[in-house]
C-alpha cells in the first residue's frame, strides 16, 4: 500500500495551520522556510523548519491536535501526506510502524528540551502522556525480551550494527553537541542518525551509565531500507523527521 503525496505552495506570511487545529496530515518542507510558534497570547517563536524537514507530526500521534502554529517565513513548497493512510499502512507493517515510533520518540524528547529552553522553563517536568503512550504502544509490538545495557560500549556496538536503542528504564548521561542530557525511560538513541546514514557514535557521547539501561535494540537501518524500496513517500516522511531531530527543531 502506498501513501498519496500532494504538493502545495504558500506565500510569505501564510499560516499553514494553527495551534489546536485538527491534525489530519503530516508534511515535508520541500522549499523555503517556516516559523514555529507556541502559546496562545502572545505566540512565542521557538524555532524554524528547514528544507527537507518534517512538520505536523501530531497527526500521527494520539489526540490529533496541533501543538504549534506554523507560518511561512518565505514562499514555500510543501508535500503533504494523509495521516489516516499512514496509520492504515502501519496496521499491516509492524516493523515500519516501530521504526517511525522510534523516530517520533527521539523527536519528542528533543523538542521538549528545546521548547523548555526557548520558553525559559525548567526541563524537569512530567513527561507528556503522548510520549508515554507512544513508548507503550511501541513496546507492545516487540516480541523479544528486553535487553540490559551496562556499559557504553554495548550501545556503541549496537549502533555499529545499525540498531537504535529504545530505552525503557535506567539512567545514563550522554552528550549531543553542546548539550549534556540525562537519559532514563521513554527515549530512543540513534534512530535519526541511522536513517540519515550516519553512525550515532559520531554525534552521541555516552559519558556514564549509573543504572543499567533496559530496553531493545531496533534494526532501524534494515527497516528504513525496506521502506525506501516499497514506499518512497513514507520514506521521505521518516527522513524528514530524522533531519528535524538531528537539527533539534521543535514538534508541531
Amino acid at each position: 500500500m502506498s501513501v498519496a503525496v500532494n504538493t502545495s505552495q504558500f506565500e510569505k506570511g501564510d499560516i499553514i495551520f494553527e495551534t489546536n487545529a485538527p491534525a489530519t496530515h503530516i508534511y515535508v518542507l520541500e522549499k523555503g522556510e517556516l516559523g514555529v510558534k507556541y502559546g496562545d497570547n502572545p505566540l512565542v517563536e521557538v524555532g524554524s523548519i528547514q528544507e527537507g524537514e518534517s512538520f505536523g507530526e501530531s497527526a500521527l500521534l494520539i489526540g490529533g491536535k496541533r501543538s504549534a502554529t506554523i507560518s511561512c517565513e518565505t514562499q514555500v513548497t510543501v508535500k503533504s501526506f494523509d495521516a489516516d493512510q499512514i496509520k492504515d499502512m502501519f496496521k499491516k507493517w509492524v516493523d515500519g510502524k516501530l521504526m517511525c515510533q522510534c523516530l517520533l520518540i527521539e523527536m519528542i524528547n528533543s523538542n521538549e528540551r528545546r521548547r523548555a529552553q526557548a520558553l525559559s522553563k525548567d526541563r524537569e517536568e512530567p513527561r507528556s502522556a503522548v510520549l508515554t503512550d507512544l513508548v507503550n504502544n511501541a513496546i507492545s509490538s516487540i516480541a523479544t525480551l528486553a535487553e540490559t545495557v551496562r556499559h557504553p560500549e554495548q550501545l556503541i556496538e549496537g549502533w555499529k550494527d545499525n540498531n537504535a536503542f529504545l530505552v525503557t528504564g535506567g539512567h545514563a548521561l550522554i552528550r549531543q553537541g553542546n548539550d549534556s542530557i540525562e537519559i532514563g525511560s521513554d527515549t530512543c538513541l540513534g534512530a535519526s542518525q541511522l536513517v540519515l546514514g550516519q553512525d550515532p557514535g559520531h554525534s552521541i557521547a555516552v559519558d556514564s551509565i549509573s543504572h543499567p539501561l533496559a530496553g531493545w535494540f531496533i534494526p532501524i537501518t534494515d527497516q528504513y531500507n525496506k521502506l525506501t524500496e516499497h514506499n518512497k513517500g513514507l520514506a521521505a516522511v521518516a527522513r524528514g523527521i530524522a533531519h528535524k531531530t538531528a537539527r533539534s527543531a521543535v514538534i508541531s
